[in-house]
C-alpha cells in the first residue's frame, strides 16, 4: 500500500495540501469556471494586517496561509491552521492551532481567553478573519499572507459531494445520544464526518485527541479526493460549496500557487500541533502553550528564510508546563496515511 501512495504522491498533493485545508484548490476550480473568489465581507477592507508581513526579500520563496473552519454559528473557529509553503524547497508545513489555545485577557474573547472566540468578537469595521490574523501575528510573530475559510455546512456538503470519506475509525465515537460512530473501517457521510472531527469528550487528551483525529481525517479525505479525480472534483463537487468558502486570493495568485502545489512531493508535507497541554483556568478548560517549545517549533518549521524569534519576544502566556507529550509531535503525510511503513516526517 505504501508504494501505491508514493507513486501517486504528486496527484494527491495537488488536492491534499489545498483541499485538505479547504482553500486553494477549491477556488482553483472556480477560476477554471470563470467564477470570482468570494471575500469574507465585500463591504469592508479585505486587507490582512501587515504589522508582521513576509519580508520582501523572501516573498517569492515563502508564503503563509491562514485557514479557518467555522462552527454552526459562524462565530467560533473549530479548526485553525497556518500553512507555510516553502516554494524554494518545495515543501509545505501545516501548523495546527488547537481551538482552546489560551491567548489571555487582552483580547476580546467573551471571557474565555480562547483563540477560537477571536473570530466572533471583532471590532466594528474590521473583518473577522483579519482580527484572527492579527492575534496570530502578535502571539506567534508569524506573517499571514492569505486566508481561506469554510463553513460547517460547507464541510458537510463537501464530504457528501465526494460520496463520503472512507477511513478506519480508531475508537467508537459517542458524539451525543443516538449519534454514534462505531470503530473500524467505514465510509463517513458529511454529518458523521462532522461528528468525528469535532468530537473530543472521549479522548484522554481532550482537544488534543481531536487535533490528532483531524489529522487522520485529513489524510483519509485526501485519498478520497484522489479516488474521485480532479475532473469530477472541479465539475460536480466543488461547485456545491462555492458559497461556503471565502478567500482573499486573486485568480492570478490561485494559478501561481496551484503551480507550486503541483511540484510538491507527499513526503515533504509535514503537520505539527503547537506544543502545550490542557489546564483548567478560572473555570475554563484551555490549552496553554509551552513557550520555549513553541518558539523552537516556529523557528525550525515556520520561518524557512526569516530570522529566528526568541521565546521572550512572544507574548504567549504559559499557565503550566508539566508534560512533554506534545512538545515533539510532527509527522509527514506519508506517515499519517501509512504509520507502520513510512518514515517520520521530522
Amino acid at each position: 500500500m505504501k508504494g501505491d501512495y508514493r507513486k501517486r504522491n504528486k496527484i494527491i498533493m495537488t488536492v491534499s495540501v489545498v483541499v485538505i485545508v479547504l482553500s486553494i484548490l477549491a477556488i482553483g476550480a472556480i477560476a477554471l469556471l470563470e467564477f470570482r473568489p468570494k471575500t469574507e465581507n465585500p463591504d469592508l477592507d479585505p486587507t490582512l494586517p501587515s504589522n508582521i508581513g513576509t519580508e520582501d526579500t523572501i516573498k517569492e520563496n515563502s508564503v503563509n496561509f491562514l485557514v479557518a473552519g467555522l462552527d454552526e454559528s459562524e462565530s467560533l473557529t473549530d479548526v485553525i491552521m497556518v500553512v507555510n509553503f516553502d516554494v524554494k524547497a518545495k515543501k509545505a508545513t501545516i501548523l495546527q492551532i488547537p481551538r482552546d489555545t489560551f491567548v489571555g485577557t487582552d483580547y476580546n474573547t467573551g471571557g474565555t481567553g480562547k483563540i477560537n472566540a477571536i473570530y466572533g468578537h471583532t471590532p466594528e469595521g474590521k473583518t473577522k478573519i483579519s482580527n484572527l490574523a492579527t492575534v496570530i501575528n502578535e502571539q506567534f510573530q508569524l506573517p499571514i499572507d492569505h486566508y481561506a475559510t469554510i463553513t460547517l455546512e460547507g464541510f458537510r456538503n463537501l464530504v457528501d459531494a465526494l460520496g463520503g470519506v472512507r477511513m478506519n475509525v480508531p475508537q467508537q465515537i459517542n458524539y451525543y445520544e443516538g449519534m454514534v460512530i462505531p470503530a473500524g473501517d467505514q465510509v463517513l457521510d458529511g454529518q458523521k464526518a462532522e461528528w468525528f472531527v469535532r468530537f473530543r469528550a472521549g479522548y484522554v487528551q481532550g482537544d488534543l485527541g481531536r487535533v490528532n483525529a483531524q489529522r487522520l481525517f485529513l489524510a483519509s479525505f485526501a485519498k478520497q479526493v484522489l479516488d474521485v479525480g480532479r475532473i469530477e472534483l472541479a465539475g460536480s463537487v466543488l461547485p456545491k460549496v462555492y458559497d461556503d468558502i471565502t478567500t482573499d486570493l486573486s485568480i492570478k495568485e490561485i494559478i501561481k500557487y496551484m503551480n507550486v502545489v503541483m511540484e510538491l512531493d507527499f513526503e515533504n508535507i509535514e503537520v505539527y500541533t503547537l506544543p502545550g497541554e490542557g489546564v483548567n483556568h478560572r473555570g475554563q478548560s484551555v490549552y496553554t502553550l509551552h513557550k520555549e517549545e513553541t518558539a523552537k517549533l516556529l523557528n525550525e518549521q515556520m520561518r524557512p528564510y526569516a530570522e529566528a524569534v526568541p521565546a521572550e519576544a512572544l507574548p504567549i502566556i504559559e499557565l503550566q508546563n508539566t508534560t512533554s507529550y506534545l512538545d515533539e509531535n510532527g509527522e509527514n503525510f506519508n506517515n499519517v496515511l501509512d504509520p507502520d511503513g513510512a518514515s517520520s516526517g521530522k
